[in-house]
């Protein structure tokens, strides 16, 4: 394997330019509904949802729309706790062929319905 070409490929990946700074248009907290953010900004737009710190807990898929980005306030105290199973075919956060589109700054956890590790 010639890895010297790989190594080429490697360095043009991404935007040209950089990733491009998404203005905040919506900001929501934990209990919000997210999609519903999603819906609002894609319809006016697109733009930034600025996610306050908290947990926000995900029972059915999050389909992200183009021009819109999620972004967390903190990574560390911004967390998706998802309770769907990924080897059930589902995702937490659906991202399938859309542009200008991402999540940012966050964390996404698993959650067990009923479990505590602790």
């Amino acid at each position: 394997m010639n890895f010297d070409n790989l190594i080429k490929e490697w360095n043009a990946a991404g935007k040209t330019g950089g990733i491009p700074d998404v203005s905040v248009v919506r900001t929501i907290s934990p209990g919000d509904d997210i999609q519903a953010a999603i819906d609002a900004v894609q319809a006016s737009g697109g733009g930034a949802i600025l996610l306050e710190e908290g947990a926000y807990r995900v029972n059915k898929t999050i389909n992200l729309k183009s021009d819109v980005v999620l972004r967390g306030e903190d990574r560390d105290k911004v967390v998706i706790e998802s309770t769907i199973r990924s080897n059930d075919g589902d995702a937490t956060i659906e991202m399938d062929k859309l542009t200008n589109a991402r999540s940012e700054n966050l964390t996404m956890d698993y959650v067990v319905p009923g479990y505590d590790p602790d």
